[in-house]
């Protein structure tokens, strides 16, 4: 019986580790980089110090200067990562980020880039994204708030896969990160991922699920921490990342 080809968003002929490689990527970009939002109706401080009020979170507020560290696991070779994420410029919703890599030292390794997100769902731009908006959240944020959200990544020869994940802010919670200790909103995202194949001249499907949690934390002014999950299609875990806050730099206001 012959394999199935995948026609979108494959590398492989199983199962489309294409796709699930754009999504890592993806992942990365938020554990690492979407550390941003500020909020007048909530009390900010040091780490540990932020206090999340009743008022709903209004979009952020975002200066130039304004620095993240993050640590994790490097989406594709699993070794440890660590990236530097500073603001360069701000443009109404459009917010400018410059990228670059940490050694164990944390000394700045060769190599940067420049990525803009958008300051009201804080979606980081992605390469290969075809269409649609990943709304990692949507401002002003409330508990038990809601929204649905679609887009598609190309992969390798034009391929395509479609994500379709729906985001929840599902309650209040205390966290421990390198960076300390910090109460946080907790935003679940479920959803899944499809691509076609050709089966004997057959053009099909294969799919799979992604489960993600951000924990934003006001008193650093974006996530704390991130965990994401990939499934395969028979439902066993293709890839699992945490990436956590190790340093907040507000810039002088």
């Amino acid at each position: 019986m012959s394999k199935p080809v995948a026609v979108v968003g494959t590398r492989e002929r199983r199962v489309p580790v294409a796709g699930w490689r754009v999504v890592t990527r993806l992942a990365a970009g938020l554990g690492l980089g979407l550390a941003l939002g500020a909020c007048s109706t909530i009390g900010s401080g040091p780490a540990g110090g932020g206090v999340i009020g009743s008022d709903p979170v209004p979009a952020p507020k975002i200066a130039l200067g304004d620095r993240w560290v993050y640590q994790g696991l490097d989406g594709e070779s699993g070794d440890p990562v660590s990236l530097e994420r500073v603001v360069t410029r701000v443009s109404g919703d459009l917010i400018q980020l410059r990228q670059r890599g940490l050694d164990s030292r944390g000394r700045p390794v060769p190599g940067e880039r420049l990525r803009s997100m958008s300051r009201t769902t804080l979606s980081l731009d992605v390469p290969g994204k075809v269409s649609g908006q990943m709304r990692y959240a949507d401002f002003p944020l409330a508990l038990g708030k809601s929204w649905d959200y679609r887009y598609q990544l190309s992969g390798r020869s034009d391929s395509v896969t479609t994500y379709r994940v729906g985001a929840r802010v599902d309650g209040l919670e205390r966290i421990t990160v390198p960076a300390g200790v910090f109460d946080a909103l907790r935003i679940e995202h479920l959803g899944g991922w499809d691509t076609p194949v050709l089966v004997n001249g057959v053009v099909g499907a294969l799919s799979g699920k992604i489960s993600a949690t951000f924990w934003y934390a006001p008193s650093v002014n974006g996530w704390a921490r991130l965990d994401l999950t990939l499934y395969r299609p028979d439902g066993s875990v293709q890839t699992r990342l945490q990436q956590e806050l190790v340093s907040y730099q507000p810039a002088k206001r």
